[in-house]
């Protein structure tokens, strides 16, 4: 590790005596504060369809939201506001 990685690293960490031992502390990367993952390109956007022209912020909400099966994207938003009017049509025809 070159010197500037050691001093990057050093600022970012703290010493604590917990227990009798001397052990280091490392600052977390707190996303839902961060100015630069609300700037910075999503790191796989070149990779999935949904994250194109997404910040790292943006791509970590669209991750929580895809494992709790929200609609991803306005296509397919649109999708199931059809889905939806085909089924009142069908509850019409039914009366």
């Amino acid at each position: 590790m070159n010197e500037k990685s050691n001093q990057d690293v050093s600022k970012n960490k703290k010493k604590v005596i917990k227990d009798g031992k001397e052990i280091w502390v490392y600052e977390d990367h707190d996303m839902h504060n961060s100015v630069k993952a609300d700037q910075k390109e999503a790191p796989d956007a070149d990779k999935v369809e949904g994250k194109e022209g997404l910040t790292e912020l943006d791509a970590t909400y669209y991750d929580e939201w895809q494992s709790m099966e929200y609609p991803r994207t306005n296509k397919e938003i649109d999708g199931l506001d059809e889905l939806a009017d085909d089924d009142e049509d069908m509850k019409d025809k039914k009366k």
